[in-house]
C-alpha cells in the first residue's frame, strides 16, 4: 500500500511541476494577434511538450518505502519481498565525528528488461530492512547517503532475483566512509 501511495503522491508532485513549466512557457512565447502562424506553432510546441512530460511522468520512476520495523507484508501476487541490514561507520567508527550522518541511505535499482529507474528511499543506516518488489531481476545500480559534506555515492553492480512469493536475502551491507575521502 505504501508503494502505491508514495508512487501516486510522486506523479502528482511531477505533474504540478510538469504544468507549472508549461505555464511558464506559455507565458514566454505568447505572441501578437496578428502573428497567426507563430501562434499555430507555439500550441504545437506546448502541447508536444505536454505530451513528453506526461511520457516520463507515466514510466520513468518510481519510489519504494521499506516496511516499518514490525510491520506486516502484504505480498501481492507476482510480488516477493527483499531484507537485508546495513551498517555504515565513519572512519571504521560507531560515532561519527564532523560527519552528522542521516537516519537513512536511498538505492537506485533497475529492473532487467523494463529500464525504470526504482528508488528505494528511507533505508536504515544501521538495522535491518525489508521491501516489497515485482518478482524480476534486478541490478542495483547506485546507493546514496547525503552527508553534510555532500552525498556520498556508491556503485555496487550488485544483482538479485525476486520471485513472486518467496523472501530474497540481499546479504549484510558494511558501508565505512572516511572524513577525507568517501569510500566503501
Amino acid at each position: 500500500m505504501h508503494t502505491k501511495t508514495n508512487a501516486f503522491y510522486e506523479s502528482l508532485f511531477r505533474l504540478s511541476m510538469m504544468f507549472r513549466i508549461v505555464e511558464r512557457v506559455t507565458q514566454w512565447w505568447q505572441v501578437p494577434e496578428g502573428l497567426r502562424s507563430a501562434q499555430a506553432l507555439s500550441r504545437c510546441i506546448l502541447l508536444y511538450s505536454i505530451l513528453l512530460g506526461s511520457g516520463f511522468m507515466t514510466g520513468c520512476s518510481s519510489v519504494i518505502v521499506p516496511l516499518a520495523p514490525g510491520g506486516t507484508a502484504s505480498m501481492d501476487s507476482g510480488q516477493g519481498l527483499v531484507f537485508g541490514h546495513i551498517h555504515v561507520t565513519v572512519n571504521q567508527k560507531e560515532q561519527p565525528s564532523k560527519i552528522l550522518l542521516p537516519s537513512d541511505v536511498q538505492w537506485f535499482l533497475s529492473k532487467k528488461g523494463d529500464g525504470k529507474v526504482i528508488r528505494i528511499d528511507a533505508l536504515p543506516i544501521d538495522g535491518p530492512f525489508a521491501f516489497e518488489l515485482p518478482a524480476g531481476t534486478y541490478r542495483l545500480s547506485d546507493i546514496n547517503l547525503d552527508v553534510t559534506l555532500g552525498v556520498w555515492e556508491a556503485v555496487l553492480p550488485a544483482t538479485f532475483t525476486v520471485q513472486s512469493g518467496s523472501c530474497t536475502y540481499v546479504g549484510s551491507w558494511e558501508l565505512d566512509i572516511e572524513e577525507n575521502f568517501f569510500s566503501g
